[in-house]
């Protein structure tokens, strides 16, 4: 397993941790399912990313959302960026279990060269743009949003199964908190790639949320 592919599973299972610990809060018992759950939605949510980049010829790493600035200034900045891993179970531990932030991933993109050199000539369409960005972002909303509609579908199904309504419900809430447009999250490549795109998207998850809180 190379560095970046380690490096990748380590943020998959810390995050699914730190989601899963704040998620469970204070039900301390639950840690461990919560956990699995947001181990195959940070998984999904990350494939679906590497796909769409794929198709544009784009690498991308997925790593932990840091805070690079505190104001709009252009001095305004940290001398280093502060990482927000911790943000979720602050947030959870503060209002009771109450607030669940689930953003807590960004990633970075950077074009692949050789293969965009043979697609479409050398020298040629090495820039990665804001739109290229909003459809990669967009794919992984997508991803867990239809993951949480297919496991509600299943929990229909199998009504005596409440652990598949949990896990269909947290998919919606990962996908709607994706799409804050804040810092360098998922939301804010998408909102500045496509505003439309971005308003549609957030109205979608935004009626899977509610009918998610009711159901």
């Amino acid at each position: 397993m190379g560095d970046e592919n380690l490096k990748e599973l380590i943020v998959i299972l810390l995050g699914a941790f730190i989601l899963g610990l704040s998620s469970a809060y204070p039900e301390k018992f639950n840690i461990l399912p919560y956990t699995f759950f947001f181990i195959a939605i940070i998984s999904v949510s990350l494939l679906a990313k590497k796909a769409a980049a794929s198709f544009y010829d784009i690498k991308i790493t997925q790593k932990f959302w840091s805070v690079y600035r505190f104001g709009i200034k252009e001095e305004s900045h940290f001398k280093q960026p502060v990482p927000m891993i911790l943000l979720p179970p602050i947030l959870s531990y503060i209002s009771g279990g109450f607030l669940l932030w689930l953003a807590i991933l960004e990633f970075d993109a950077k074009p692949r060269i050789e293969r965009v050199s043979r697609r479409k000539g050398r020298f040629k369409f090495y820039e990665v743009t804001d739109t290229h960005l909003s459809y990669i972002a967009a794919y992984s909303v997508a991803a867990t949003l239809l993951l949480g509609i297919t496991a509600f579908v299943c929990a229909a199904a199998f009504p005596s199964y409440a652990i598949i309504t949990s896990f269909a419900k947290f998919s919606i809430y990962f996908s709607f908190w994706s799409l804050i447009p804040l810092g360098k999250l998922d939301g804010t490549k998408i909102f500045f790639g496509s505003r439309n795109l971005w308003f549609i998207m957030f109205v979608i998850s935004l009626i899977a949320l509610v009918l998610s809180m009711i159901a």
